[in-house]
């Protein structure tokens, strides 16, 4: 189970990292034949869609990431070719991921299966079915995916208004290199602060579970079931 669960976990990374660094080396590639921003960046946006329908075809799985970025190329293309403008097509990000902040609140405060859920399902699938059933029977577990969906929320909002800044501030170059790395690291500290934080509840769990366990001495010095009444 162990090994499954790091290989689950090694295929998250590489995934996401697989959405974010080709396109910032198509564009840079590009840039450096001579292409303009918009033609650079939309090649990128073009080959990354190509490659997440590919791997949804070839796994025959289209999971909640492979379909958010979906989303988010098909928006960029959609506001590149309206507006004209290379930044419209970065700020398609910005638009997701404010989405996605505001979908993780949300959910934290109504939401029958929150989306911290769903994406411990996607960090861990041989564990899918078992982070299910500890929330829907365990309420000190909701209690937590409600807290980590809130600070992820709140993070993502606070990556939003960040690259907004970014993106009308600085070149397009800049920021094509910068917001991935901003980006990564925003995504890997809050995956590594939510490992840390369900790793530690469940170390404070099992020893009260295993005290519930443990027999009950009675009043004459016999050993009563746990949860049972003294002789």
């Amino acid at each position: 189970m162990r090994t499954r669960l790091a290989a689950d976990q090694r295929k998250f990374v590489r995934d996401r990292a697989l959405d974010l660094l080709p396109p910032v080396a198509i564009y840079y590639g590009l840039h450096l034949l001579g292409a303009s921003d918009w033609v650079a960046l939309l090649a990128a946006v073009v080959i990354s869609a190509l490659r997440v329908v590919w791997s949804a075809v070839r796994e025959h799985n289209l999971n909640p990431f492979a379909a958010y970025s979906l989303l988010s190329y098909g928006i960029g293309l959609a506001a590149t070719f309206i507006s004209g403008d290379a930044r419209f097509l970065m700020l398609k990000d910005v638009i997701l991921v404010a989405a996605a902040g505001i979908a993780f609140l949300v959910t934290a405060a109504r939401g029958h299966r929150p989306l911290s859920v769903i994406v411990q399902q996607a960090w861990a699938p041989s564990r899918s079915v078992e982070i299910y059933q500890a929330y829907q029977t365990n309420p000190d577990v909701r209690r937590r995916h409600r807290f980590s969906c809130t600070v992820a929320g709140l993070t993502l909002m606070a990556f939003a208004v960040v690259k907004t800044v970014l993106i009308l501030l600085l070149p397009i170059s800049v920021v094509v290199g910068l917001a991935p790395v901003i980006q990564l690291t925003t995504i890997g500290t809050l995956i590594a602060w939510n490992v840390r934080y369900f790793a530690r509840a469940a170390s404070v769990t099992a020893p009260a579970v295993a005290r519930l366990d443990e027999p009950v001495p009675s009043l004459g010095g016999r050993a009563a079931p746990s949860g049972g009444r003294s002789a």
